[in-house]
């Protein structure tokens, strides 16, 4: 494997562990039987505590965030998540 193909392999899978840890802070936020109500309340919740990183790093995620990563995933699944891995 030359070194360039190494380095797009770990940024893909950099890309696919930051699209893991949205899918871990979303899934229940797309829970079909929350009512709005109860999904809003979900989400400043989860905005309101750190969260730590796939990189070890403690940070928080802002509400809109959240709402913006629940929309791709019911629009595109899991892939919508991850990241482009070119960054």
């Amino acid at each position: 494997m030359s070194p360039s193909e190494d380095e797009d392999r770990r940024r893909a899978e950099r890309a696919r562990q930051e699209g893991l840890f949205r899918y871990g802070l979303i899934q229940d936020l797309i829970d079909t039987k929350l009512t709005t109500r109860q999904r809003g309340k979900l989400a400043r919740e989860l905005a309101a505590k750190e969260h730590t990183d796939p990189f070890g790093r403690q940070v928080r995620v802002a509400r809109c965030t959240l709402d913006r990563w629940a929309r791709h995933y019911r629009a595109g699944g899991f892939p919508a998540l991850v990241p482009p891995s070119g960054r």
